[in-house]
């Protein structure tokens, strides 16, 4: 009688199999919140940085451009 029983609950086993994937859940969640923290970075790199004041030396200009060009790095 048992080993009836094991049989189909193997049966219902292999149906079953895959029916709560939940590491593909967490895939799914993590795609999206890598997706959201990608869109969030692109916003904040278009925002000039404060503090910063362009003078007529050409020497500190140039030192300007060099830290904003490391900053999107």
């Amino acid at each position: 009688m048992l080993k009836r029983f094991f049989e189909k609950w193997r049966e219902w086993e292999e149906a079953l199999a895959g029916i709560d994937d939940l590491q593909g859940e967490v895939i799914l969640n993590l795609e999206r919140r890598v997706t959201r923290l990608e869109k969030e970075l692109a916003s904040l790199r278009t925002i000039p940085p404060r503090g910063i004041e362009r003078t007529a030396s050409s020497t500190k200009a140039e030192r300007i451009d060099v830290v904003r060009d490391s900053a999107r790095c």
